[in-house]
């Protein structure tokens, strides 16, 4: 396939489509796919300087890794399935952008200077973005708000999309906090640095002073904010790695204690 990425797996999949293999079938006994290593390059964003400080570093389901750099208060977004590997600013402008993390199509940034935690839904499935979702999606989300009447099967996406952006709209109205894109948290986190998820989607968050917490995030289509289920102290400053592995916890700490 000429002028195409010749890594692309998706090229593979679309070769490899039912029609494809059908038309191919009289013809054709095996059907041949060559992934074609291409020589290392150098790219204008993927090239020696593009990083200046980075610390935290995280992978969504589809292989795209974010990492948050310190030095520029950038979360870059590198697509690491693609050769060479692509780079691209995710989220900017952070004050000291430390431990990032993903789940549920939400990636969470700890922004230590400003002891909060800011999060960004990359596909507008938790936080709804309306214009990001398929006719299923939105007749989901309608159920989700309670908003579901049986007309709305007949809906094409235009009526489903303006109805369910009419009910976020309400909802953000109501809301006691307009800064959109920070976990509203009951209990105040100071300089949080790493971060991460368990099997229950529960987030555990590091600190400075060397506390792990553990919070419930829930979502109103709108916003997200979280409650503080535990607090465990390790007697230890400066957490800048957390990792759990079978609900156990390994945490890397600055100071003597490793």
């Amino acid at each position: 396939m000429r002028n195409r990425d010749r890594q692309d797996v998706d090229l593979i999949l679309q070769i490899s489509d039912v029609a494809v293999t059908n038309a191919l079938k009289d013809s054709a006994v095996v059907v041949t796919h060559t992934v074609v290593p291409e020589k290392y390059r150098i790219t204008d964003d993927n090239k020696k300087g593009i990083l200046k400080s980075p610390v935290g570093i995280t992978m969504d389901p589809l292989g795209n890794v974010f990492i948050s750099d310190v030095g520029t208060g950038k979360i870059l977004k590198v697509r690491a399935s693609h050769y060479p590997a692509s780079v691209a600013v995710e989220v900017d402008s952070l004050d000291c952008p430390v431990g990032v993390a993903f789940n549920n199509s939400v990636l969470y940034i700890a922004e230590s200077r400003k002891s909060t935690i800011v999060y960004k839904d990359l596909t507008g499935e938790t936080v709804v973005d309306p214009s990001k979702l398929t006719v299923k999606q939105l007749q989901a989300k309608l159920k989700d708000a309670g908003a579901w009447e049986d007309s709305d099967k007949r809906e094409s996406k235009k009526p489903l999309k303006e109805k369910l952006q009419k009910i976020l709209n309400e909802k953000a109205s109501k809301k006691k906090s307009k800064i959109c894109n920070h976990l509203q948290l009951e209990q105040d986190i100071t300089h949080p640095l790493s971060m991460t998820f368990n099997n229950d989607g529960h987030l555990f968050a590091s600190t400075k002073e060397g506390k792990i917490f553990k919070i419930k995030v829930e979502s109103n289509l709108v916003s997200l904010s979280g409650t503080v289920l535990a607090e465990i102290s390790l007697n230890c400053g400066l957490l800048y790695g957390l990792a759990l592995v079978n609900e156990k916890f390994y945490a890397a700490s600055h100071d003597d204690n490793g």
